[in-house]
């Protein structure tokens, strides 16, 4: 069951109709079965605090690669909509001042308010985004 690939303790994911998605450690298996350990706060009060699996049951089994923050993808979407509220911002700040003609945005203030909107935004969506994290899962073949 990929025991050469699964370290005991290992945090897996377990697929087995009717159950989907059960999480823990490896507590142990054997040819037939797989048993993990599940978190306490899985666990209702005074229940098991193991799951077993009947080996031919796993349609799926997955070990944890870790945790992984989304700093890069917070700070694109962050980008995205401050390059948008920016034009919108240097509107509001600069005013007449933006494009004394009235053709169109024309201007270092209106390029500084955009930057400076955008560049702000991308910093607080990066931020936003590496405190948001997502576990890894690596799907195990063979079991």
């Amino acid at each position: 069951m990929g025991a050469t690939r699964l370290a005991s303790d290992s945090r897996v994911r377990v697929t087995a109709p009717p159950i989907r998605d059960a999480v823990g450690n490896i507590h142990h298996w054997t040819p037939d079965s797989l048993v993990i350990r599940l978190p306490s706060d899985a666990v209702p009060d005074p229940g098991p605090a193991t799951a077993s699996f009947h080996r031919t049951s796993i349609t799926r089994l997955e070990v944890s690669e870790g945790w992984k923050g989304h700093t890069v993808r917070g700070a694109v979407i962050g980008f995205l909509v401050g390059g948008v509220a920016g034009l919108f911002v240097a509107d509001a700040v600069l005013g007449e001042d933006a494009d004394p003609f009235g053709t169109s945005f024309d201007g270092e203030g209106v390029v500084a308010v955009w930057a400076g909107t955008a560049v702000l935004t991308a910093t607080l969506g990066g931020i936003i985004g590496s405190a948001e994290k997502s576990e890894r899962w690596k799907e195990i073949g063979g079991f």
